[in-house]
């Protein structure tokens, strides 16, 4: 190796992107699931904001890392991993973005203006 290879490689963006949406999405499902106990409180209001935020955040946080990861895939299928774990990656990466863009969809918070 006669140099150092460059820290901004197409397929390194997408290690880069996925740990916000992983988290983002994550605390979205658990505030998610303390909402109802939190219902007749006060605080509710700024919980189902705070869930919004999360949830549209996280999902356009997913969609720049799915993005992303599709940019790394042609690299990666070819060098790195089993072409068999990465479809079956590529597979579930589908699942939850659908699965939260539905969620984003049906929410009723405050965070996103309905038209």
């Amino acid at each position: 190796m006669d140099s150092i290879p460059s820290m901004w490689r197409t397929e390194l963006w997408q290690p880069l992107s996925v740990h916000f949406p992983i988290a983002l999405l994550s605390l979205a499902a658990a505030v998610a699931i303390a909402l109802p106990f939190f219902r007749k409180r006060k605080p509710f209001s700024s919980l189902r904001f705070t869930y919004s935020l999360l949830l549209w955040s996280g999902l356009l946080a997913f969609w720049i890392a799915f993005y992303t990861g599709q940019l790394a895939y042609d690299v990666e299928v070819r060098r790195l991993c089993d072409p068999g774990v990465l479809k079956k990656h590529l597979r579930w990466s589908y699942i939850s973005g659908i699965f939260f863009s539905i969620a984003a969809l049906c929410d009723p918070g405050q965070a996103v203006p309905r038209l």
